[in-house]
């Protein structure tokens, strides 16, 4: 599988659980939520607008993603809404010995036009997961996601904001005939 197909099996809308864990506080969280997944062309306005902030070429072969989510289904924590984009471009080289690897920008929707909207990194895709890398100045965000099935995925989440750490896990259940 490419990193074309892995994004094209992402696509759809999902039932989420999560258990969030703030190793430093201490502090154990669990939640729900619906995300939907489409793939969006590169000549999509929000696009185009993250392409120019960003200073890259929407015509270079960059792949792009656009998730959005809403706890809605929890009625027991407040209500979150938002979308983002999430933009990934193999390298030229093509995979190597360990996977196919590229380049990602990821942007908040809400805040495309901050200063602060872009976060840029890695990604390799193995035969069993795809890895995610994201940095900027504050925080590094490492994510792996993997298929237990064509309806089932999962994904852990690594997060470090300055010396705090934090981890999550998430299934995610892919809603059909909806």
């Amino acid at each position: 599988m490419d990193i074309r197909e892995f994004c094209e099996q992402s696509t759809g809308t999902w039932f989420v659980q999560r258990t969030h864990y703030d190793i430093d506080g201490q502090t154990l969280d669990s939640g729900k939520a619906d995300i939907a997944a489409e793939l969006v062309g590169m000549s999509d306005p929000q696009v185009a607008q993250l392409c120019q902030r960003a200073g890259i070429a929407p015509e270079a072969g960059w792949i792009c993603v656009k998730t959005s989510w809403d706890t809605a289904p929890d009625p027991a924590k407040p209500k979150a809404t938002g979308s983002a984009l999430l933009l990934l471009l193999p390298d030229a080289d093509g995979p190597d010995v360990t996977g196919q690897t590229g380049r990602i920008v990821h942007a908040n929707l809400r805040e495309l036009d901050s200063s602060d909207a872009l976060a840029s990194g890695s990604y390799r895709l193995a035969t069993d997961a795809l890895s995610l890398t994201i940095a900027t100045e504050s925080v590094l965000w490492e994510e792996r996601i993997w298929f237990a099935n064509s309806n089932l995925r999962m994904r852990t989440v690594h997060k470090r904001v300055g010396d705090r750490v934090q981890a999550a896990f998430y299934s995610e259940i892919r809603r059909v005939g909806t």
